[in-house]
């Protein structure tokens, strides 16, 4: 239940973070130390968990510029809408969308539209894992129009279909 507060703590919200390689170890000692329901796996598990989240917020980079802080707050507020593209993020700023996404890019390290599908992937797997919801309804819900394009997306990056994942 604390899990976000701790996030928040260390400086972390909601958004993608270029963290590196992801500590694999680190996530396979925390999973096999979490089923386990005694004091001392509660405190490995803990700690495990406390070291990953350091790791993270020590990859983090500040944003310098506002105009990327901008996009990011519309992109956190809007991943979810079907019709939103960078290029709309750069019409609501009023600003050029070529020369907004190389500042984009140079700031967080990825194209935004690599970032936005990004947001929308990780929320849809999350959907996909917690929800009852019908698939076609939970790609609509990420930003997904055309749920057999929201099939095809998550094969491609999981190599499962949908269905298997829920």
């Amino acid at each position: 239940p604390l899990a976000g507060a701790n996030a928040a703590a260390f400086g972390l919200d909601a958004s993608i973070y270029p963290a590196g390689k992801a500590p694999i170890n680190q996530f396979r000692a925390l999973f096999d130390q979490v089923p386990r329901p005694a004091r001392e796996n509660e405190l490995r598990a803990s700690a495990l968990a406390y070291a990953i989240l350091a790791q993270a917020a020590g990859s983090r980079r500040p944003h310098a510029d506002e105009q990327v802080e901008a996009a990011l707050d519309l992109l956190h507020r809007h991943w979810n809408d079907p019709d939103l593209t960078f290029k709309t993020v750069a019409d609501r700023l009023a600003v050029g969308d070529t020369a907004l996404a190389a500042r984009f890019r140079a700031v967080m390290g990825v194209t935004p539209s690599a970032y936005l599908k990004r947001l929308r992937i990780q929320n849809a797997l999350a959907q996909l894992r917690i929800s009852d919801r019908p698939i076609k309804e939970i790609a609509w819900r990420c930003g997904y129009a055309d749920p057999n394009y929201f099939a095809r997306v998550i094969r491609r990056i999981t190599g499962q279909s949908p269905s298997t994942l829920a």
